[in-house]
């Protein structure tokens, strides 16, 4: 392995004069050869603990261990050795500050992540807020317009009684002879002026009713309402309008009385 080899290196020899002065003792083929001693060799070697030291072991997070191995390394002097330790110094703080801007940028990426999942859910709300209000103000609009327009299907009420069915035994009406005849069509013309004063007076609440839904659902009808109110004010101060009103009125009634007359008669014959 790597690390037995560098580990298990003398310091090699370099020297010059070993090299030069002749040696007085025999020397094997083989020791001479295999370039231990060599500044090649020395080359070498601090190659292999730089590719150890600055590039296996930072791989692994080792920085300890190589700073370690570089400070016991007998093949490095001084100068490399210091050399060697800013190299390590230098690769350790340039990932430190890598990692710490990883971290930044992945805190930065879920502190935006909320921040759209917030707005979305906010948006979210506002549409279903705004949604609920239209289908709620399209309620009330419908409510108005029926209110406006419509006309309840209540039976009449003749007098105070309870409608009945057509075919109840109450409605049948068993035909009179002889003076119970004329008391009987009596009765009726009176029931059927009744049933009549009845049925305007409830066409009256009909009416007084769909104008008090349409002032709470349009409120721009008080002021219509009060507009026409001061016109007819208006017309009703000149002298000229107001006689002619009242002739109008006086005829209009004396139509009324004579067709009421009329009807009271008939019903009696």
């Amino acid at each position: 392995m790597l690390e037995n080899y560098l580990a298990s290196s003398n310091i090699p020899n370099l020297d010059l004069n070993d090299f030069t002065a002749p040696s007085r003792r025999y020397q094997s083929p083989a020791r001479r050869n295999n370039g231990a001693n060599t500044p090649g060799d020395l080359n070498s070697r601090v190659k292999l603990l730089e590719l150890y030291t600055l590039h296996v072991l930072p791989q692994n997070n080792e920085w300890d261990y190589a700073r370690e191995f570089i400070n016991v390394s007998a093949v490095l002097d001084e100068e490399r050795r210091e050399a060697f330790l800013q190299a390590l110094q230098s690769l350790q703080e340039e990932q430190e500050e890598q990692e710490r801007q990883e971290r930044e940028e992945l805190k930065r990426q879920e502190e935006q992540l909320q921040k759209d999942v917030a707005e979305a859910k906010r948006l979210k709300a506002e549409n279903e807020e705004k949604e609920r209000k239209r289908l709620e103000q399209e309620r009330q609009s419908r409510e108005t317009s029926e209110g406006d327009y419509g006309i309840e299907q209540t039976p009449s009420f003749t007098g105070v009684g309870r409608a009945e069915p057509p075919g109840s035994p109450r409605n049948a009406v068993a035909r009179p002879t002889g003076k119970s005849k004329s008391k009987a069509a009596t009765a009726s013309g009176s029931m059927t002026i009744t049933a009549r004063a009845t049925l305007i007076l409830t066409r009256f609440r009909q009416v007084f009713e769909s104008l008090a839904s349409s002032v709470k659902g349009n409120p721009a009808v008080i002021m219509r309402l009060l507009v026409f109110t001061m016109g007819l004010l208006i017309m009703l101060g000149h002298k000229a309008t107001r006689q002619r009103l009242e002739q109008m009125l006086g005829a209009s009634w004396a139509k009324v009385a004579a067709t009421v007359g009329m009807g009271t008669k008939v019903s009696y014959i």
